[in-house]
């Protein structure tokens, strides 16, 4: 948007990140050591537009080509009213390493999201923006696996602090998740990564642009 209005010689525009009051991990608070299965989650509201399914797909999908559970995925999140019916059938006809864990207060994100290896954000919502779940990851030191959708390639370094997927791309995520599951010490350099990262958009950071101009 910043780069649009410059386009059309708008110059006084500054951009102000998403930003959270959030307590970040240290380095030394990272989870290191991580087995088969994998655990994995998705972090959002529980809606089809949010990637739900394909985070279920790829996960049995890989399981099922390695015949073996190399993956197993959490999904955290209110269920949309609208998607409560097909999600639950869902559920109910998955294997056991897919599971509803259901809502955590949004002061637990981070001590929930540390025990985790990789956050699933497929999302293809319309509305996405800069979405809060990815500061939650980052400052768990959770590297994220998003959908080339709203403003993720813009907050996720591709190798650094996670990976970006075309929308829908069920083979390109499987290989991502395949390559993670092979080599795991990728995914501990990224985690590093992710909790410095996270700094950047604590309030004090975020709106530093704004209140010198303020000042």
């Amino acid at each position: 948007m910043k780069q649009r209005l410059n386009s059309l010689n708008v110059r006084n525009v500054i951009m102000l990140p998403n930003c959270k009051k959030i307590t970040v991990l240290s380095i030394r608070e990272l989870r290191t050591e991580f087995q088969k299965p994998f655990p994995i989650c998705t972090y959002s509201r529980v809606m089809e537009e949010k990637g739900i399914e394909d985070a279920i797909e790829a996960t049995v999908k890989i399981n099922t080509n390695s015949k073996q559970v190399l993956f197993h995925l959490d999904i955290i999140g209110k269920v949309d009213q609208k998607y409560e019916k097909r999600f639950y059938e869902i559920i109910n006809q998955s294997p056991d390493y897919i599971q509803y864990k259901g809502v955590i207060p949004s002061d637990h994100s981070v001590e929930t999201l540390k025990n985790y290896f990789l956050l699933l954000f497929l999302t293809c919502w319309e509305n996405e923006g800069f979405a809060g779940c990815i500061i939650d990851a980052f400052s768990a030191g959770l590297p994220v696996v998003a959908s080339n959708w709203g403003g993720n390639s813009e907050i996720i370094t591709e190798g650094k602090t996670g990976r970006i997927v075309p929308v829908h791309d069920q083979e390109r995520l499987i290989s991502i998740l395949q390559e993670y599951a092979e080599d795991p010490g990728a995914v501990m350099i990224m985690k590093q990564n992710c909790v410095n990262e996270a700094r950047k958009y604590s309030p004090e950071q975020a709106l530093k642009p704004l209140l010198e101009r303020l000042v």
